[in-house]
């Protein structure tokens, strides 16, 4: 579940762009990612519950509850 979250999360967007080899300064400027759009726009959105997120979450609890009541 918290690798399906952490995957919609956007935590590296925008980190790894480098200037490719052959690449102009002018063209590495209108290609570069701007920094405070990916901060306002991506890492901002709230967290995504898909299904796969849930029916994880849904099955870890159960498995909690069973070994609660196979050890009482």
């Amino acid at each position: 579940m918290m690798v399906d979250i952490l995957l919609h999360a956007h935590l590296m967007a925008g980190w790894f762009q480098k200037q490719r080899k052959g690449e102009s300064d002018e063209d590495f400027k209108k290609r570069k990612i701007d920094v405070r759009k990916v901060a306002s726009e991506k890492k901002n959105e709230p967290i995504h519950f898909k299904k796969l997120s849930f029916n994880c979450t849904l099955i870890g609890v159960i498995l909690i509850l069973i070994a609660i009541t196979m050890t009482i």
